[in-house]
């Protein structure tokens, strides 16, 4: 007979996995008391130990509970996501995925089962309340994604051009709707010898002063609420899209604007920048080289910085071979692609068109005016009637091309 008092260790010292039989061995001889009673009252000695059979039990319930509180709580961390405790003992607990695995309705019975055999390292059987063809694949093309339940991976990106045109300027903060700069079309080029006696020759230096428009570029997007209250981080994955599509139509404005309002006059646009088109099949190498002499021989007297070029002509500048006289744009395959030439910086960019480039010196050429930088901007308002956020970014800026004539565009004419 297994009494309170024959346990071969107190209740509270009863090892965890031999609970179970203990306790029905208890409820075994509780049963019995009542059973040899025969609907007679216990006698004192059973009333004793039936009281002491049911706190043994009690206490025994007890610890039951908060080992499997503990083992479900530890399971969390160690099976990483799998198994999540519920808040109570013996509740069902759904929802709980496998990789993109529908959810599970697990009880607590099984998510222990799941930790026993993970600990130990023996194979689990479970059985779910899902029903067998959960497990198929399901299309959730379409499908809005505040409807996918439990989606956990960050949105991806669109991918953009990398490269930011207005990194390789001068920047200059305005507070004004317009900024007036002044350009040199003419030098103080008379000075000269002088008798003594005699006058000296005057010069006539002049300017023109040019005014650059700020410009807005600007989108917006709707999400709904849901979308920002369901995924973690999905604002920032929105706003960092936003951004990167109004410096793509920065790159197109500062480069090819027309100078049509609301664009901006870009740089191969602007009046008075040198051209070269080479009067017949040249390779792109030598064009490169006769702009970088017209920048330095020219009116601004400068030597190019920046090559910007579209991914195709780079392509074929960096096969470029001159044998005879010992030219190579790339020396090995081991290296990168050409990162300068001629000691100028090459900017590779989708925003020029292939078979332009353009040469400058982007140091003394001109002046990006910020009056307000990419910014973003959140509108819970407007839209919320129907659960919708707008989500704003935008710009203000302008070009000054200060000095035109340390720009010169190539078209190239070849196809090497």
């Amino acid at each position: 007979m297994l009494t309170p008092t024959a346990l071969p260790c107190p209740a509270p010292d009863v090892p965890i996995d031999r609970i179970p039989e203990v306790r029905a061995a208890l409820i075994a001889e509780g049963e019995a008391l009542v059973t040899r009673a025969d609907g007679a009252d216990l006698s004192a000695e059973d009333t004793e130990l039936f009281r002491a059979i049911e706190s043994t039990v009690g206490t025994l319930d007890y610890r039951a509970r908060v080992a499997a509180h503990q083992r479900t709580a530890a399971a969390s961390p160690l099976m990483q996501g799998l198994v999540r405790a519920s808040a109570g003992a013996g509740g069902a607990v759904s929802g709980r995925r496998i990789g993109n695995l529908p959810g599970l309705a697990l009880t607590d019975e099984n998510a222990h089962e799941l930790y026993d055999a993970f600990r130990t390292g023996r194979p689990a059987t479970i059985e779910t309340t899902t029903a067998p063809d959960a497990f198929q694949t399901r299309d959730v093309t379409n499908v809005p994604m505040a409807a996918v339940s439990g989606q956990m991976m960050t949105p991806v990106a669109f991918r953009r051009e990398p490269t930011r045109i207005a990194a390789f300027m001068p920047a200059q903060a305005t507070e004004s709707a317009s900024v007036t700069y002044y350009t040199q079309p003419t030098a103080a080029g008379d000075a000269a010898t002088v008798l003594e006696g005699a006058d000296k020759p005057e010069s006539t230096p002049g300017w023109t002063a040019v005014t650059a428009p700020i410009r807005k570029i600007a989108h917006y997007v709707e999400v709904s609420q849901e979308s920002l209250d369901d995924y973690a981080d999905f604002l920032a994955v929105v706003a960092s899209e936003m951004g990167s599509g109004v410096v793509h139509a920065e790159n197109g404005q500062l480069l090819n604007g027309n100078g049509t309002a609301p664009n901006l006059r870009g740089l191969l646009n602007t009046v008075g920048i040198l051209t070269y088109v080479p009067a017949g099949a040249e390779a792109r190498y030598r064009s490169l080289r006769i702009a970088l002499r017209s920048l330095r021989s020219g009116d601004s007297f400068v030597d190019a910085d920046t090559i910007v070029l579209n991914p195709a002509d780079a392509l074929v500048f960096d096969l470029s071979n001159d044998t005879a006289n010992g030219l190579h744009a790339v020396d090995t395959l081991a290296g990168g692609p050409a990162a300068t030439a001629w000691g100028a910086r090459i900017v590779v960019t989708t925003a020029i068109a292939a078979g332009t480039a353009l040469v400058m010196n982007a140091a003394e050429a001109g002046v990006v005016f910020v009056r307000q930088p990419p910014t973003i901007t959140v509108d819970p308002y407007s839209r919320s009637t129907a659960n919708m956020v707008r989500i704003f970014c935008e710009e203000r800026l302008g070009l000054g091309v200060v000095r035109p004539t340390a720009i010169c565009r190539v078209t190239f004419n070849g196809t090497i």
